[in-house]
């Protein structure tokens, strides 16, 4: 039987070789839209079934959870997620807006995706500098010539500094996409209840 971690682990590494096989465009417009189905799927099992065949809720043209923004905040309004997803969220879905509404070249080299990558990491401060604080040692004794001790105490910094910012954005996403995933598929439906009518 597979554990969650390791569950966790095999989702992680699906999404980020999916997102790596993206340029940086398609790699935050494939992670906003993972999200935003991650969501509505969550939020569909979660909801009461709908009274039409065609959740009206959350699909079609007028739809009013039929946006990434919607479902962020419902699901933080359910307590489906935390703030700090919630915040994520909505860095990543400003993200794919920068992304897909430039007609100009755009990258992790602009200082504006930057300053917005910069965010995101800093928010999930913790969770990276875990996961980078397990993984770099491993790095370095794989490949000594890429991955050179240390030299400054923020981790978080390190693993910008080394991996830059397209793959932190990766990992990130890849990391919140694994645990969404995971919660999503644990969501009890909502029982409908004899009201008064």
């Amino acid at each position: 039987m597979i554990d969650e971690g390791q569950a966790l682990g095999e989702q992680f590494l699906r999404f980020k070789d999916s997102l790596m096989k993206e340029g940086h465009r398609g790699s935050v417009i494939v992670a906003a839209a993972l999200f935003d189905d991650l969501l509505g799927s969550a939020l569909s099992a979660r909801l009461l079934h709908p009274a039409e065949s065609q959740d009206e809720l959350l699909e079609g043209s007028h739809a009013p959870l039929g946006t990434f923004s919607a479902r962020i905040d419902l699901a933080y309004r359910i307590g489906a997620i935390g703030r700090q997803m919630r915040d994520s969220l909505h860095i990543v879905r400003r993200l794919r807006n920068d992304f897909a509404h430039v007609a100009d070249p755009i990258d992790f080299s602009n200082q504006s995706v930057r300053d917005r990558v910069s965010l995101l990491l800093s928010r999930n401060r913790d969770l990276l500098e875990k996961l980078w604080g397990d993984m770099r040692p491993e790095f370095e004794m794989l490949f000594p010539e890429q991955f050179p001790p240390r030299t400054s105490p923020d981790l978080l910094r390190d693993f910008v500094q080394l991996t830059g910012y397209h793959y932190a954005f990766v990992f990130w996403a890849s990391a919140a996409l694994s645990a969404l995933s995971i919660w999503g598929a644990d969501l009890e439906r909502l029982e409908e209840r004899d009201v008064a009518t």
